[in-house]
């Protein structure tokens, strides 16, 4: 979609669409997946530098085919609701407002990418502790997390983002 201030993004009849992507959007409000049952990917980026779209809710909860989401620069997202499935491997967010980032029950998850949030983020990773293999966790304030669990993690990162 570009730069393109595009407010509603419905595409409830595209019942084929495999990836959404949407780019630099500082207008976006409302995206309705829910009858994209085939969805694998979704990326939306607000602008940086810009005004972030007025979005606050992110519904995947229908999507139970998603392989990836990216979200960033979505400074007014404080809910993003994942799909209870296992073909959701890879999650990379940055600045959202979300205080509760629950990804207990995504059995898949392998790829954790979060970032520069807009406060302080109570993480909550996934309950099989065998799949998660990247975590990455920068620029943010968090109390604790606990990953002496995650026996099978091969990469880890804590700092800034770069």
């Amino acid at each position: 979609m570009g730069t393109n201030p595009v407010v509603n993004v419905s595409p409830t009849n595209l019942i084929q669409l495999v990836s959404f992507r949407s780019d630099d959007n500082s207008g976006l409000l409302n995206v309705d997946f829910s009858q994209n049952s085939l969805l694998e990917t979704v990326f939306i980026h607000g602008p940086f530098p810009g005004t972030p779209p007025p979005i606050t809710t992110i519904d995947l909860s229908q999507n139970l085919n998603l392989v990836s989401f990216t979200g960033d620069f979505l400074d007014n997202v404080n809910t993003i609701i994942f799909p209870v499935t296992s073909t959701l491997t890879n999650i990379d967010v940055r600045y959202l407002s979300d205080p509760t980032f629950d990804l207990s029950l995504l059995s898949g998850l392998e790829d954790l990418r979060i970032g520069g949030w807009r406060g302080n983020v109570n993480i909550t990773l996934p309950n099989v502790y065998t799949s998660l293999r990247r975590l990455r966790i920068s620029s943010i304030d968090i109390p604790t997390i606990d990953i002496s669990n995650y026996i099978n993690l091969e990469n880890i990162y804590f700092g800034v983002l770069m």
